[in-house]
């Protein structure tokens, strides 16, 4: 018991040393650089407080508005990152997204707050203003796209060749393999609609959050945001509509080629009668 409480301090104190190396290097260079963020651990993992723990103790080390407003940034990025590491791996990763989603509205939350703060001392923070907002504007479109692409995956390939694999069972007559069929591919139909939902759920999230930000912008630039927001929901609505035609496309064949070999079978019947 010794030995345990002995390693958990010293990996307390190694984490609080780590955490404050870090921070020390974010309030110098505050720079945020999103390409190469590491997922990390993930909302999946039974460590994943250990990453919530040197989050806090970063926090605490960012002193200058500038930061602060960079650390949720950093945080944001991270957060995109785990989706990404969850959805490459397949499964049912709904509660881990919903976790994403919520840290990243708290991340915007803590930024909006800390502008706030700092414009009620009466410095100007429409140019950090503009800066934060573009760059969760780009994690918004980043997880967007990922979702899209994971959607795309599951309705292409794992419905698809689900629905081949329970009508070779259905073709040999064995009822384990018609059962496992069907119950996979009901968990792949679910998994996509999961994911379609969540998609909406965090885009609006993201939406709704950053107004408090978009507010401390420039007019010009609010402009500009709202231009651009209306491109990306015109360019939304035709990625959905080409989703549908593409769902009800598929479905029409699957009806057409049931019909046809409902129609073949019969005829086989009457030839086999007259026979």
């Amino acid at each position: 018991m010794k030995k345990i409480i002995s390693t958990l301090c010293l990996l307390g104190a190694t984490t609080f040393v780590v955490s404050a190396q870090t921070t020390t290097v974010a309030t110098t260079t505050p720079t945020v650089v999103t390409s190469a963020v590491s997922a990390g651990l993930t909302p999946e993992s039974s460590f994943y407080f250990f990453d919530k723990i040197t989050e806090s103790l970063q926090e605490l080390f960012a002193f200058s508005t500038d930061a602060k407003v960079k650390l949720q940034l950093a945080f944001a990025a991270e957060r995109v990152a785990e989706a990404k590491a969850m959805l490459a791996n397949p499964g049912d990763h709904k509660k881990g997204l919903e976790e994403v989603n919520a840290s990243i509205v708290q991340n915007i939350q803590k930024t909006s707050e800390v502008l706030k703060s700092e414009k009620s001392k009466g410095n100007d923070i429409t140019a950090l203003a503009k800066e934060a907002n573009d760059q969760f504007d780009d994690e918004e479109s980043d997880l967007n796209k990922t979702l899209a692409e994971s959607h795309k995956e599951i309705v292409d390939t794992k419905i698809v060749e689900t629905k081949k694999l329970l009508e070779e069972a259905k073709a040999t007559k064995d009822e384990v393999k018609i059962t496992d069929a069907e119950k996979n591919l009901e968990l792949a139909k679910q998994n996509a609609e999961d994911l379609k939902t969540q998609k909406e759920e965090i885009k609006k999230s993201f939406q709704d959050e950053k107004r408090s930000i978009e507010e401390e912008m420039s007019k010009d630039d609010q402009e500009e945001d709202k231009i651009n927001h209306e491109n990306e929901d015109v360019n939304d609505t035709e990625d959905s509509e080409s989703d549908l035609g593409d769902d009800s496309q598929k479905e029409n064949t699957e009806v057409k080629n049931e019909d046809n070999n409902g129609t073949s079978t019969e005829s086989r019947k009457l030839n086999d009668k007259e026979d």
